[in-house]
């Protein structure tokens, strides 16, 4: 064991005895083993950032950085975590420290002694060291994409842009440097493979890899391969062994060497499976971009499903590479490129695509076999072709401008990219990239975005700007909003105007509102606001598209966009304000509810336009406002006035933000009352009011009035104004003869009141015969609406049918019959036309007149009915009057309520305490009803109630549990026309063998004519079965359902129905006959036999005829969940009946899935009892397990 100073050793003692179990956020990852004797290579990554991201950090807070004292502080935790390792006898080997872009360490351990270093309190997460490869394919087809890149490279080497001064680190298997191709390119490197090679050459002295040369030739070629930057500088980090496979502490070396060479671009066309952002890698590569450099990494050659994009490609500030195919002039995203997103983090992945089929390029010696160069080359696949594509146009751009950042790079490369047909956001990412474009480009798009990453085991973030624009994961509820912004910059000295547009890519439901254009001056850099509108979508999942900038002479902009969207509920509950319509005098209630974490703000709108027009103010944490009418404009405060608007509450939570608007009038127009005639021969008045509620036909809910009438200064008459939605009304038999003050007050929903007076005269009214006028058409009108019909040639004439119509009037109710329609009979019909008990009217009274009529037995009106007296209610009065031949006009008039009166004496009802209620009891008893004594009880109480819905449920009548009429005359019917015991005809032997044909009972060939408690038993077992009032006495219902399962359906003959088919493939399934799986639809000989055995099984008629019940056995056995497939709590019944039996072995509480064991133990069981064996538990098969 090394010395240990003395500092050291109380510092060591302090950690260990301030920590003796494990530290706080001190997080080992799933996949580290934990409890072997294993020697595992594992990465610590430390809590501190490393120095350069520090001082990145301080210098953007404005805080002052302390190198020196940093740079103590980390050597001292480096040391520290030396002393610990040994003073704790832990087993390790290869240590390796990483500083400039990872602070941590890796090295190989002992599994059980991890564990142990939770106990350091600097340690943030312990990961294992995982395994990367290379990511390409042999392709010896170029074909056409072969041509596109040469051309490409062609025509990028007129811009007289080679990457000349630009460093790119390769981290791959090495490179071969004597390459003819090559050797010019290479300046420096360094191998990290534990081999004992300093040199990262391959193709020589026993390293056979190739993978290396065939990325720097994309990159730098010159020569056969034209590279895409041939004059860049190569830095080669050989990370992967012979085996194109390499580890988390190779590729994180390479990283830290880059660092140190001052590499301006690092490719890294290496990658696994491994689809997430928050990697001891990714945090590295991240901190490599953060520090200046740009990272490309090939996005992974793990098909086309999504989510397969892996390590590196996952690291949100790198440029993650997919490949391109060209095919008949059209770029596609190729089959074998990984597609994104990447899953925690939901970013857009690939961020590009580059040409990665069919490219040409150096390959090392040793894939010759020779030791000449002049067939090292290929043609390859894969996204490790695609990513030097990208890392030499990012060489050519920092040759353009080595001021550009990584994150403008980035941003340019993507904003050019060129369409991919038929591609979503995650398949091509921005598009295909265009070089020309990217580096002809003066504007950039970019977006800022947040890295989340984990730290002491707490979630922190940090923010970047990007090319694409990640929704993330939003949870959606009514009208919702999420709001973004992109920072558009114009490099030009001269102004440009964009127009932008959004293209969705699948479903539309998700709308994103951006300006229509946007203009920057020359170096100007502008915020545009954008934002993703849901209006109460009920369908979630992934919604991606492309924000397009276009300009008449440049390149164009694109951005992609996607995230998952959720449906959630409304972030407002609740926003309700005290009126639709209001006077603008008065003070408007409003009312709302949030939900937790969103903060409400108010604003008035124009209704048409929705142009804002100000703002209302509001008290922090209020939910409620009296509002005075008055809003904030930037002018100052204004008062609301007449007109239409829009109320709008907005609930926001950082960037996302829901609306409800509601409407609003603002109304100060007071109603206007017009008088139809002031002069009246009948005792009426009509008139309209005039308002802007009468035009919108509401003003039946929007008006409310009232009316006196005097005489002489005195009031004799008062009530409200019943009015129709047009504004119209009438008051009906109020006024008295000779001269009348009518005073009429109206007040509108909006608070408009209005008070009008007006003269009436009355003049004395009658009709008889021979009179005519429109008085006659009011009178022969009322009479039609009571039911009595006027003569059609008689309009508007009072002539004899309509005098006959009087006379039956009066007759029908009781009034002196004089033929005539004098003031008293006029005002009698006018009473009940326009009484509480027609329709229309709505009244308390209503509300009990319906409940009578349920439990008379008619309408089906709910327990505690509406007060409304409309259309429905007639129609069940006009059944009620039909039933006890009453005029049918669908008004309780007085015959009608009297009628209802008499009914309901009659009818037996809780409460009642008689003799006939204990004679009630014992009918529904007979009728096997409720389960009363001998000697009831003469009380009408709860039960009784209950048993006698129970019975009007069965009889179809209306069920109200009272024993109305109907319900009686029910009962009694049905004791008179049943079969019961101690009954005596031949008729009961044809009905006991019906039975026994249909499979209930076994009576004898020729049974006798009693009824007696066996026949009661059977019966009761028919009906149980056939879900029939179980009595045990054969009553008309009994006999139909009897009658109808013995119809014959199909005999020897039929054909051409596909019902026949239908049977032959259920007796089949129920193990009886052998038909194919697509039988004809002929019933024959054959058919009849097997029918024969099916009924014989069942004990029905052998008669070889298909009836009504063999089709209920059929359907009943072949639709029963007793068979394979099928799962319910009763199957768990079934499989302990038949442990019990000695069939099986299913534990005491098997599951309730009936499957391919449950069938073979109840095969078993069939077989073993003589019954037709199919598996299934069909009812004879049920009848033997239970008895």
């Amino acid at each position: 064991m090394r010395h240990m100073s003395i500092v050291m050793y109380f510092l060591l003692f302090f950690l260990m005895s301030t920590h003796a179990g494990a530290a706080e956020g001190v997080v080992i990852e799933p996949d580290v083993p934990t409890e072997t004797k294993e020697m595992i290579e594992i990465i610590i990554d430390l809590k501190e950032d490393p120095l350069s991201i520090k001082e990145k950090n301080a210098e953007e807070q404005n805080e002052t950085f302390d190198a020196a004292t940093a740079e103590k502080e980390r050597q001292d935790t480096a040391e520290l975590f030396i002393e610990f390792l040994e003073s704790e006898n832990i087993v390790y080997t290869q240590l390796n420290e990483f500083e400039e872009v990872f602070n941590g360490f890796s090295l190989f351990i002992q599994a059980d002694q991890i564990e142990m270093l939770t106990s350091l309190d600097f340690i943030n997460i312990i990961q294992r060291s995982h395994v990367y490869e290379a990511v390409d394919n042999k392709d010896a087809d170029p074909e056409e994409q072969f041509k596109a890149v040469h051309n490409e490279i062609s025509a990028l080497s007129t811009l007289g842009l080679t990457g000349k001064g630009v460093k790119i680190g390769v981290i791959d298997t090495g490179i071969d440097f004597h390459h003819p191709d090559l050797k010019h390119a290479y300046k420096g490197g360094a191998n990290f493979v534990e081999d004992g090679r300093t040199s990262p050459l391959e193709g020589r002295n026993g390293v056979t890899s190739t993978h290396g040369t065939n990325v720097s030739g994309v990159i730098a070629g010159k020569g056969r391969v034209n590279g895409i930057a041939p004059n860049a500088a190569i830095y080669s980090y050989r990370a992967l062994d012979n085996t194109n496979k390499g580890t988390t502490t190779s590729i994180l070396n390479s990283l830290e060497q880059a660092a140190k060479d001052n590499v301006d671009i690092v490719n890294m066309s290496i990658g696994n499976k491994n689809n997430n952002p928050d990697t001891s890698l990714t945090k590295a590569i991240n901190n490599t971009v953060l520090n200046g450099i740009v990272v490309v990494a090939a996005s992974g050659n793990n098909g086309s499903s999504k989510e397969t994009v892996g390590e590196p490609g996952t690291a949100a500030l790198a440029i993650t590479v997919g490949a391109s195919h060209l095919i008949n002039g059209k770029e596609y995203t190729a089959p074998f490129s990984s597609r994104g997103p990447v899953k925690t983090s939901l970013d857009i992945k690939p961020d590009v695509l580059a040409p990665g089929v069919s490219i040409f390029s150096t390959a090392s010696r040793s894939t010759t076999g020779t030791t000449s160069y002049t067939n090292a080359y290929g043609t390859y696949d894969g996204t490790s072709l695609a990513a030097p594509y990208v890392a030499g146009v990012a060489a050519l751009m920092l040759e353009q401008n080595a001021s550009y950042t990584p994150e403008e790079v980035k941003a340019r490369i993507m904003n050019t990219a060129s369409a991919v047909t038929n591609a979503g956001v995650n398949d091509a990412g921005a598009g295909r990239v265009n070089p020309q474009a990217a580096l002809n480009t003066t504007a950039s798009a970019l977006i800022k975005d947040s890295h989340q990453y984990e730290e002491e085991g707490k979630q922190k973030k940090h923010d970047y700007w990007n090319g694409s624009l990640n929704i993330n994961r939003l949870k959606v509820g009514g009208e919702f909003k999420e709001d973004r912004t992109i920072q558009l910059r114009n490099y030009s000295a001269e102004p440009v105007t964009y127009s932008i547009k959004s293209e969705p890519i699948g479903s539309s439901a998700l709308k994103l509102q951006t300006p229509s254009s946007v203009t920057l001056k020359g170096k100007e850099t502008k915020e545009i606001p954008i934002s993703f509108l849901s209006s109460f979508m009920d369908k979630g999942g992934y919604y991606q598209g492309y924000i397009h900038f276009q300009s008449s002479g440049k390149p164009a902009i694109r951005i992609p966009y996607g995230g998952v969207i959720e449906i959630g509920e409304d972030p407002i509950n609740s926003f309700s304000a005290g009126a639709a319509v209001i006077n603008g005098t008065k003070n408007l209630p409003l009312n709302w509810s949030l939900r937790s974490g969103y903060n409400p703000s108010l604003a008035l709108l124009e209704k048409d336009t929705k142009k804002v027009l100000g703002q209302i103010p509001l008290r922090q944490g209020a939910t409620s406002l009296s509002w005075d009418m008055i809003y904030n404009t930037p002018g100052g405060n204004k008062k609301i006035s007449d007109g239409d608007y829009l109320l709008r509450l907005t609930g926001s939570a950082g960037s996302s933000s829901a609306i409800k608007d509601i409407p609003l009038k603002i109304y100060s127009v007071k109603p206007q009352v017009k008088i139809d005639k002031q002069t009246v021969q009948r005792n009426q008045i009509s008139g309209q009011i005039i308002s802007y509620f009468s035009q919108q036909k509401e003003a039946d809910t929007s008006l409310t009035g009232s009316f006196e009438l005097k005489q002489d200064g005195n009031r004799y008459e008062s009530g409200n104004l019943a009015i129709n939605k047009e504004g119209k009304f009438t008051i009906n038999n109020k006024l008295r003869d000779g001269a009348s003050e009518l005073i009429i007050k109206v007040e509108d929903r909006a608070g408009n009141t209005v008070s009008y007076t007006a003269g009436i005269l009355k003049e004395v009214e009658a009709y008889s015969l021979g009179d005519n006028g429109a008085g006659v058409g009011d009178l022969q009108a009322m009479l039609k609406k009571l039911g009595f019909d006027p003569n059609k040639d008689e309009k508007l004439i009072f002539g004899a049918h309509t005098e006959n119509q009087i006379i039956e009037l009066q007759k029908y109710y009781g009034l002196e019959v004089s033929g005539k329609a004098d003031e008293s009979v006029l005002k009698f019909m006018t009473n009940i036309v326009n009484g509480d008990f027609s329709s229309p009217s709505s009244t308390p009274e209503v509300i009990g007149f319906k409940q009578k009529l349920s439990h008379l037995g008619f309408g089906t009106f709910p327990d505690n009915p509406s007060q409304v007296y409309g259309s429905v209610t007639a129609g069940v009065v006009k059944d009620y009057q039909r039933f006890y031949n009453l005029k049918d006009n669908g008004i309780g008039d007085p015959v009608t309520l009297e009628h209802m009166e008499r009914q309901w004496t009659l009818s037996l009802k809780i409460g009642d305490n008689s003799e006939e209620v204990r004679e009630l009891k014992q009918n529904l008893t007979r009728l096997g009803h409720g389960s009363f004594p001998d000697r009831p009880s003469s009380a009408y109480g709860s039960v009784t109630s209950s048993v006698v819905k129970e019975f009007q449920e069965r009889a179809g009548l209306r069920v109200s549990g009272t024993a109305n009429s109907i319900t009686l005359k029910e009962i009694d019917h049905l004791l008179s026309q049943a079969w019961k015991s101690g009954d005596s005809d031949p008729e009961i032997t044809r009905l006991k063998i019906e039975l026994t044909r249909l499979g209930y009972g076994n009576f004898p060939t020729k049974p006798s004519g009693v009824y007696g408690s066996v026949t009661t038993a059977v019966v009761k077992d028919f009906q149980r079965d056939q879900q029939l009032m179980v009595t045990g006495n054969i009553d008309r219902t009994t006999e139909k359902k009897m009658s109808e399962l013995s119809e014959i359906l199909f005999s020897i003959g039929a054909s051409g129905s596909q019902e026949i088919v239908k049977i032959k493939q259920q007796l089949t399934q129920l193990g009886f006959g052998s038909f194919p799986a697509n039988p004809s639809t002929v019933y024959g000989s054959v058919t009849a036999s097997v029918v024969k055995e099916f009924q014989e099984y069942h004990r029905l008629e052998k008669s070889g005829e298909v009836t009504n019940r063999v089709i209920q056995l059929l359907d009943r056995d072949t639709n029963t969940f007793y068979q394979a497939g099928s799962a319910s709590v009763e199957i768990r019944d079934i499989k302990i009946q038949l442990t019990k039996l000695g069939y099986g072995n299913f534990p005491s509480s098997p599951s309730q899935v009936y499957g391919r064991v449950t069938a073979g133990v109840v095969a078993e069981f069939q077989a073993s009892k003589g019954l037709t064996v199919n598996g299934i538990v069909d009812s004879i098969t049920y009848e033997a397990l239970f008895g």
